[in-house]
């Protein structure tokens, strides 16, 4: 008897066990299906176009959400109604596209960026190509299509007037109207529903605007494989009185199709000057990319740093608590040496403009510094940019 009493909590836990297994992908995995335009096209999908993903078939991407209270962290895969390959073709049918060979897509990620923006946006980047005979490719394209801009591969924006979408408006309503009628407020759920869609069908539109003017001489192939690209560079800074350095990496996806684009790098900053250091993290920095022909890139870099200022002592009686700090920005104009499809080292040069907040030493005690005044409001310097490049 003793033995029984025993065993019955050992066989009432298996039991509920038994009963919870069942629940269990539910807690530790969702799904969010995705609809899209072409889902209502009673239009035969056209034939070549080929899935050539690991993962194929109506996977779209995996990301992480909160479950239970929003204490549970879970993956949430999303998918379309249908294959791609199935979708893509009526989405291509409906536009009377007609092409020779195999349209093949490589790749196909959906990611959130935050890079640009505190908020973030959603960005959908993608390789596709079009074999002909021998299985040879003769045009290629790398895309990037994002939820604030909606540009097409090559970097020009969709021609229109602004406006706000349905799922803008959607999250608008979280706000007082939200607040004074919840039934109007579309869930979470539907809101990343109707993005993602717009996302994707955007992209199948303008896989067949290319489709449909495809030029009469095939263009230059990508030599590498699409992926997240390593680039990191150097800016040596020359100043009249000092020198210093600003040091970036990035894994963003390659853009060599586009001949404009933005991003957002943080970077490491340096400065000597002739009585201090400074040492400063620029978290939100801003660069804008344009090509300059088939050999060269010009870029913009908008900044803004913060960090802490060092002092040589022997100069100094007393230093404000303020000047410890460095608060300031900095606006530079490099063109660097990198022709499309680039792997190996580049180089650059350019100006650079930059702009101290710091409170000037001599305005908060003058009559206790010995030498020249450290920090200027105004910095103008010359860029020298050693990079390196790995597709």
């Amino acid at each position: 008897m003793r033995r029984l009493s025993l065993l019955l909590p050992i066989l009432l836990s298996v039991a509920s066990a038994q009963e919870w297994r069942s629940k269990i992908p539910n807690l530790i995995l969702d799904t969010l299906v995705v609809p899209l335009a072409s889902d209502s096209l009673e239009v035969p999908p056209l034939d070549g176009i080929v899935d050539g993903r690991a993962e194929g078939g109506s996977y779209l991407a995996t990301r992480q959400k909160l479950k239970l209270g929003n204490y549970i962290p879970v993956d949430e895969r999303i998918v379309l109604s249908d294959s791609l390959n199935l979708l893509l073709g009526k989405s291509l049918a409906a536009e009377s596209v007609t092409f020779g060979g195999r349209l093949v897509v490589d790749h196909l990620s959906l990611w959130s960026d935050r890079s640009l923006s505190r908020k973030g946006e959603w960005v959908l980047n993608g390789y596709t190509r079009l074999e002909k005979e021998g299985g040879k490719t003769h045009y290629d394209w790398q895309w990037e299509v994002r939820e604030g801009e909606m540009e097409d591969g090559r970097g020009k924006r969709e021609d229109g007037k602004g406006g706000t979408n349905e799922a803008e408006e959607d999250e608008k309503r979280g706000g007082l109207s939200g607040l004074l009628s919840k039934k109007d407020r579309s869930k979470p759920e539907e809101i990343q529903r109707k993005k993602f869609g717009r996302l994707v069908s955007r992209w199948m539109d303008l896989q067949g605007q290319v489709l449909l003017d495809l030029p009469s001489v095939d263009l230059k192939i990508s030599p590498h494989r699409y992926r997240r690209q390593l680039v990191t560079w150097m800016d040596l800074l020359l100043f009249p009185d000092g020198f210093g350095f600003e040091g970036r990496l990035s894994l963003d996806y390659p853009s060599d199709e586009r001949d404009r684009y933005e991003r957002g790098i943080p970077g490491f900053y340096y400065r000597k000057g002739p009585f201090y250091e400074t040492a400063a993290v620029q978290r939100k920095t801003r660069l804008w990319y344009r090509r300059l022909g088939e050999k060269a890139l010009f870029r913009a870099t908008l900044t803004q740093r913060f960090g802490v200022n060092g002092y040589d002592h022997a100069k100094f009686d007393f230093l404000h608590f303020a000047n410890i700090f460095s608060v300031g920005g900095t606006l530079s104009a490099v063109v660097e040496s990198r022709p499309r499809y680039h792997r190996g080292l580049f180089w650059g040069a350019g100006i650079l403009a930059g702009v101290n907040l710091t409170p000037a030493v001599e305005e908060l005690q003058p009559e206790l510094i010995k030498g020249d005044v450290p920090l200027d409001v105004f910095d103008l310097g010359l860029i020298i940019t050693v990079g390196y490049r790995r597709p």
